[in-house]
């Protein structure tokens, strides 16, 4: 998203958070933290805030997460593992892979995530010379995508090209 209409979603009880993922079907945003060694999740307003699991030893160092259908999995670095657990009960945890130096990463790829929506960048990059970033549908006239330049550019007065800055 190109940034606009950014609010703060999780002030509270997070102190090292190092993972984020959303969660389309249940509209739930979940999250690792590091310091408190929890898994959680609120709905995308920042409301109904819960821990999922709470444990120093299946949670040592999370630091990526994603969810599937039943499952928020996580990578965690000092137990070089991935791990997942149920997340409506926090119950279940199992590792499923280990073994794996300073695991970064980690997503679910699926066709049943992957939201139905139109990418208006992704013909001829929006019209933008650079950078094409989507926008969030707040309603039928907010714009769908705002054109963005690199360092070093500016964006023109017609919103799609990047010119150079004078030196």
């Amino acid at each position: 998203m190109d940034g606009t209409h950014r609010s703060v979603v999780i002030s509270q009880d997070i102190r090292w958070p190092n993972g984020l993922a959303i969660d389309i079907v249940t509209k739930k945003i979940f999250w690792v933290d590091a310091k408190l060694h929890t898994l959680s999740s609120a709905d995308y307003d920042g409301s109904n805030q819960r821990v999922v699991l709470s444990s120093s030893f299946a949670i040592k160092h999370p630091f990526a997460l994603d969810v599937f259908e039943d499952w928020v999995y996580w990578s965690d670095w000092e137990s070089e593992s991935i791990s997942k657990v149920d997340k409506f009960t926090g119950k279940d945890v199992e590792v499923v892979a280990n073994g794996i130096s300073s695991p970064m990463g980690l997503r679910v790829y699926h066709s049943y995530k992957q939201p139905k929506g139109l990418n208006y960048c992704g013909s001829l990059n929006g019209g933008c010379s650079h950078l094409c970033l989507p926008s969030p549908h707040i309603s039928k006239s907010s714009a769908k995508y705002t054109c963005a330049c690199p360092d070093g550019m500016v964006l023109s007065d017609n919103g799609l090209n990047c010119l150079y800055l004078a030196k």
